[in-house]
């Protein structure tokens, strides 16, 4: 199977992007700076932050679809579908954060996240993870704005539990009789 280099996306056409999840946390406030103490040049950071995230959930999305298909049992397959599921929310979140401050719907692309063999997948699901993790910490901690601190809380606890669960299928796979892989490891994955 054959995927392109890189997707594009809008909300037209975004089946994970929902308004209708939860109307109820946000307020429809274009161009307002989420934090008092918040200069021009923070703001446009967080924006980008924000679009980084919507991006990665998309990839994530788009992987973690892909993964699920080649799951060597239901316990690893309700696993990914727990992943999925997340970040299903956490995209439409980041949207709908990114429409409330900026005033524009997100446009964005991604790459799809390429694997040969399913443990492969795992481990990349593992360390992409980890990277969303430290990602929204850091973001969590940039602002003092309540919403925004939820959404991303939210997130990178999630993320850290994605990354728990991702580790453990890989070692289970790795030690599983008849399912044992002679590629495995960080040096052997591109």
């Amino acid at each position: 199977m054959s995927y392109p280099n890189h997707w594009t996306v809008s909300n037209q056409v975004n089946p994970y992007h929902n308004h209708s999840l939860y109307p109820q946390m946000f307020e429809t406030r274009p161009h307002l700076l989420p934090d008092n103490n918040m200069d021009q040049r923070q703001f446009q950071v967080l924006l980008q932050s924000i679009m980084k995230g919507i991006q990665g959930e998309a990839q994530a999305i788009d992987f973690y679809t892909r993964l699920i298909k080649q799951a060597p049992n239901e316990r690893q397959r309700d696993s990914i579908q727990h992943a999925l599921d997340d970040e299903k929310i956490h995209l439409q979140q980041f949207s709908q954060l990114y429409t409330e401050l900026s005033g524009r719907e997100p446009n964005y692309t991604f790459n799809p996240v390429q694997f040969r063999q399913y443990h492969e997948g795992l481990y990349k699901a593992y360390d992409s993870e980890l990277e969303a993790y430290e990602m929204y910490r850091d973001v969590y901690l940039s602002t003092t704005d309540q919403r925004v601190r939820d959404i991303f809380l939210r997130a990178f606890t999630d993320e850290i539990e994605h990354a728990s669960r991702f580790s453990f299928m890989y070692f289970d796979l790795q030690n599983t009789p008849g399912q044992r892989q002679t590629e495995t490891g960080p040096d052997n994955i591109n």
